[in-house]
């Protein structure tokens, strides 16, 4: 008589490869989800810290200051230097932000209105995060426009007035 106990018990080659495969894809897709939610923490990290700093430049305005970039005043020819004074002559204790992965692009202030403007944008996405007298927003496009400022730019004035060329230059 033959013994039927002989029987071996496991998985197959096929069957440990299918295993495999889906532990694969599923790995792979919650890879893909984890970065997202990290790039989404990161954004939303600057954005607190840009509305941080609108508080601050609020304070400035009111106090008679401007905002303060790297050769003065802003006004929309120079970026915020990291760490560097927020205000030109008041809350020396306020700085602007020192944002991994992201640049200044511009700032704009006008004491005599109130208005500003400054934004950064990210260095991974491009995305540009824009804080006004108003409000934050991010887009993929500058808003520190003349239109913020609710003057036309001419070929003497910036938005927020200064001079900054000289007669039949073109204003940027």
């Amino acid at each position: 008589m033959k013994n039927k106990k002989n029987k071996l018990l496991g998985f197959t080659l096929v069957e440990l490869l299918i295993v495999i495969a889906i532990i694969g894809i599923l790995t792979s897709v919650s890879v893909i989800n984890v970065r997202s939610a990290i790039n989404k923490a990161e954004m939303t990290r600057v954005v607190t810290q840009m509305k941080d700093m609108q508080t601050m430049a609020m304070l400035c305005l009111d106090s008679g200051s401007e905002l303060r970039c790297s050769g003065g005043a802003c006004n929309g020819l120079s970026a915020p230097i990291d760490l560097n004074p927020l205000c030109e002559n008041f809350l020396g204790n306020y700085i602007w932000e020192d944002l991994d992965n992201y640049t200044y692009l511009d700032s704009n202030s006008d004491n005599n209105t109130g208005y500003f403007c400054f934004e950064v944008k990210s260095g991974a996405t491009g995305e540009i995060i824009s804080c006004l007298d108003t409000s934050c927003s991010t887009s993929m496009s500058p808003q520190c426009t003349c239109v913020t400022f609710g003057n036309h730019c001419d070929t003497t004035f910036d938005c927020c007035g200064v001079m900054i060329c000289g007669s039949g230059d073109k204003c940027s």
